[in-house]
């Protein structure tokens, strides 16, 4: 069998009444089984309550995200919900966009079952607002 290569995983709502629709724990599960059927290991989960769009307060952990993954070169796969749970403004999505091209980092959308990630020696080109809507070269199963 194929070694597991480690993952982090990101779960987060916008406030404490999206747990009830679109749970935390659904999240979690998701990503779990995202996770299992590409044989990966998640070695770390967030669980956040966090607005993606909040201009006057930080997003503190998703830049703990960004910070513990560049920390840890050997983790190269992160998975989000989908790409709302992840980020809604532009800084954000620029902080993935190094994790992609600047760090090796695999960016994985368990809801859709995309996967972002620069090919070897492909140019690329990216437009930051549509960074949500399309994906970095996406490649769907």
């Amino acid at each position: 069998m194929e070694q597991q290569e480690d993952a982090l995983h990101y779960g987060r709502i916008s406030n404490k009444k999206q747990n009830d629709g679109f749970s935390l724990d659904a999240q979690e599960r998701l990503g779990q089984d995202y996770a299992d059927r590409r044989n990966l290991r998640i070695v770390k989960t967030w669980r956040v309550i966090e607005s993606a769009w909040n201009k006057k307060k930080d997003r503190v952990a998703f830049n703990q995200v960004i910070e513990f993954a560049i920390a840890h070169p050997k983790i190269k796969h992160i998975i989000f919900d989908i790409t709302d749970r992840m980020t809604r403004n532009d800084i954000d999505k620029i902080k993935i966009n190094d994790l992609i091209h600047n760090h090796g980092k695999i960016i994985h959308f368990a809801c859709c079952r995309y996967t972002c990630y620069t090919p070897p020696h492909t140019l690329w080109h990216q437009d930051f607002g549509n960074i949500g809507a399309s994906c970095i070269f996406p490649r769907r199963e």
